[in-house]
């Protein structure tokens, strides 16, 4: 499948120009679903009775950084577009999210849902850029739930959030979502 983004700008020279991005979609990205869940799987979160993945937006990624880094947080699914904007906006999170990420014992993953068929959300006209990425996490969220119903896996997705009209959109949607305040309940005492 074959998506087209068209806009115009202005070059240097004061010239107008017509720019066309092409991006293929994909329906075979590998969503880490496929390899064998460890015995001992996250169950850091006090609401969620069970193991569990999460999915953290941005916010939680450049503000709670050192919760996630917890021995006791692991099974983290992290978007494409999460990504991308944590590395726009801070590269030393960037870094510190991408050695999380190649720290097998974690067992991070990312997902590209930026080229995947199944979660590509395009841009709706007067939609911000946050509130695009926004969407594109919950769909993404909404679209591992529908995985992990269908393998009958014994696990739960949850959406952390720390952006209250995110955390409302998800809830409405159907995700489990949660602040990570709430979620992440760490005990230092253990």
């Amino acid at each position: 499948m074959l998506t087209n983004a068209e806009f115009y700008r202005v070059s240097k020279r004061g010239h107008l120009v017509k720019v066309i991005r092409e991006r293929y979609l994909r329906d075979d990205i590998e969503t880490g679903l496929d390899q064998p869940l460890p015995d001992e799987a996250s169950k850091i979160s006090k609401i969620v009775n069970g193991p569990h993945f999460l999915i953290p937006d941005t916010n939680v990624l450049l503000h709670q950084m050192d919760i996630l880094e917890d021995e006791r947080v692991k099974f983290c699914i992290i978007t494409q577009t999460v990504l991308e904007e944590v590395r726009g906006r801070s590269i030393t999170v960037y870094k510190r999210i991408r050695d999380l990420i190649r720290n097998k014992s974690k067992a991070f993953f990312v997902y590209i849902n930026e080229f995947s068929s199944f979660t590509y959300v395009e841009r709706l006209p007067g939609e911000s850029v946050n509130d695009r990425n926004d969407r594109a996490i919950r769909k993404a969220a909404i679209y591992y739930h529908q995985l992990i119903k269908e393998k009958r896996l014994p696990v739960h997705v949850l959406l952390l959030t720390d952006d209250r009209k995110n955390l409302e959109l998800a809830t409405s949607d159907g995700i489990l979502a949660f602040t990570s305040t709430h979620v992440l309940c760490v005990d230092t005492t253990a």
